[in-house]
This record gives C-alpha cells, structure tokens and sequence, in this order.
C-alpha cells in the first residue's frame, strides 16, 4: 500500500502507487538494465516497458539477446518501434532493484554462433608469468647444480599489448639466457582482426613457416562466429533447471533453461573419442544424467579458419644464445619448481 498524499506532497503522480502496487516492475519507457540470457550476460541493453510494466521484445531486444526469430518485414522504423512475442517457454524475470533482466530461452532458439560483443577495452596492466627448476645433485668428490628459469613478461596499454619470453639456463658455472620472442598487437574489434608486429610466428593452419621479423594481419577467432562441429545433446528439463556437460569428468558447457526441450548444439569438445555425460539439475534440487555416446558425434568435419592471414618480413634465427658468467649456485638439496 502506498500513502498517495505523500506522493503527491513530493510531486508524484498517484498513478504511480496504481502501477508498482502489484509486483516490482520497471518505470514506463526506455530503461538501460543489465540482460543476462540463460546464465550468460549480454552487458547493457536498451529495454522499452509499457504502461503495464511489460518488456518490449523488439528487434534491437531481440538482437541484443540472441533469440533467432524470423526477420520482420516493412521499414527499419516500423520494426524497432513493433513489440513480438518472445519464443513459447521462455520467462522473463524483471529485477529493478538490481537493473537486471534474465531471460530462461529454450537454448535451440538462441544464436550461440554469434560473436561475444560483451568486453571491455582500455585500461593498463602489468603481467610476469614464470616457471623455474633448480636442481643440486652432492656427492664426496662432486657437486652439481642446475637451473632452468622460462618467463613471459609484458604490459597492456591503450589496447596495445606487448609480450616477451625468454628463458635462463644453468649448469655450474656456465649460464646461458635466450631471448625466444617478442612482439606488439592490438584488436580491432570492428575489423574482427588483430595486428602484429615484431617476432612473429606464421599463423596458418595449412602451411608451415620459420620464426620472422615483421608484420602479420590475422583474424581474431573470439569474434568470429564458430563453425558447427555436429555435437548435438537433446534433453527435457521438468523445470527451469541448470544443465551441466562434463567430457572425462571435466566441465564443458553449462547453461540455464527454461522448463521442456532444449537442444544445445556445437559444444566445444575436448576431444571426439569420449562420451559426454549430461546432468539436468532443477532449482528444488532434483538430478536426472543421461550419457550421450561418442559415436553419435559427426567427427568428419574439418574446422574452416575464417578470414585472410596476410604477413610480411624476413626469416628469424632463434637458436642463439647469451652466454652470462654465473657464481656457483647455493647447494640445494631437492628438487623443487615454482
């Protein structure tokens, strides 16, 4: 219940009690809320409501969550200001405290093969990743000690990224440091493409190349659409419930449904040899698993590399090494690795 005199001493619409009085709905009009489909966020979208509360599935909506839907006929302007049903089985869960809309879809109406367009750019980071071995090998008449030390350092910056590996080695007195790569690039998200440049390898899946200096234009696969492997695990849910797909008992692909079929196509695999067990876990805790067999798989296919690789430069040598002089190492006892 609200006290409309108040509102109206604070200049509110009495409507507005009428409105909100009966669930927690958004305010009429565009709103900006954060959409998550099936367990997966789609970032920040724009959403019209009716004077009901109800959300408007356009097609801007509709593109901006994936749902395939057949494409609408008539002018551009007619079509975003037309609302259309979403697919049968969906719900819809409307959070305006949290500005946040889900959506439970049957996973077989959902464009998986889209593009992620949620990211984010910009920003500075600082990275070193290392990987060291010391060995110590002590006996009467002789002592020995050995290293081996591998890192990939590097910042980000302005969505530039700069990397470099390099790896040490030790043995006694004797050290050696061998600088491996090193290279800049930046994605361009609008190309679907990122640039290299620097120490480079080719990137081809059908022919080999020696290391070189220079520059290399590829496709990025993360905003690619992905090529259909021929997986395909059918299910029904009894209830909105969370389906999980392990391969060897490893997690790989989990999402939410809504209640009744679903159909999740182009799983991404850890291998074509292994059965993959489904479990459907309910929100009230109920498991039903089912296997689905690997001979069901059409393991035929041959993923297709979209997009131009173009690269330019000269060969590389990448067998030199730094020799360092090096004091005789600490005893060590054991091995160890960090």
């Amino acid at each position: 219940m609200f006290d409309t005199d108040i509102l109206r001493a604070r200049g509110i619409p009495a409507s507005v009690a009428t409105h909100f009085q009966t669930a927690s709905l958004f305010p009429p009009g565009i709103n900006y809320p954060n959409l998550v489909v099936n367990g997966k966020p789609h970032g920040i979208v724009s959403v019209t409501f009716n004077d009901q509360g109800a959300l408007c599935a356009n097609v801007n909506f509709l593109k901006a969550a994936g749902i395939l839907t057949k494409q609408p006929e008539g002018p551009e302007q007619a079509q975003q200001s037309t609302c259309h049903s979403l697919p049968a089985g969906t719900e819809v869960k409307l959070q305006p405290g949290r500005q946040r809309v889900e959506l439970l879809v049957p996973p077989q109406l959902v464009d998986n093969s889209a593009p992620e367009t949620v990211y984010v750019s910009g920003g500075s980071a600082a990275l070193l990743n290392y990987n060291l071995y010391a060995t110590g090998n002590h006996s009467r008449h002789n002592r020995s000690h050995t290293f081996y030390g591998h890192t990939e350092s590097g910042f980000n910056a302005d969505n530039w990224v700069v990397r470099s590996y390099d790896s040490y080695s030790g043995h006694g007195n004797k050290a050696q440091f061998h600088h491996q790569s090193a290279w800049v690039q930046r994605t361009f998200p609008a190309f679907k493409s990122t640039l290299q440049a620097g120490q480079l390898t080719l990137n081809s899946s059908l022919f080999s190349s020696s290391a070189f200096n220079g520059l290399q234009a590829r496709p990025e696969s993360a905003l690619l659409k992905k090529t259909d492997n021929g997986v395909r695990v059918t299910g029904i849910a009894p209830s909105a419930a969370r389906v999980e797909v392990r391969q060897g008992g490893t997690l790989i692909y989990s999402t939410l449904v809504p209640a009744g079929p679903f159909v999740l196509d182009n799983l991404p695999l850890n291998n074509a040899s292994q059965d993959l067990e489904v479990s459907v876990i309910e929100s009230s805790g109920g498991q039903r698993h089912f296997i689905v067999p690997a001979a069901s798989f059409s393991s035929n296919f041959v993923p297709v590399q979209q997009g131009w690789t173009v690269a330019a430069g000269q060969p590389r040598e990448t067998g030199r090494c730094a020799n360092v002089s090096a004091r005789p190492a600490p005893s060590v006892t054991s091995p160890s690795s960090y």
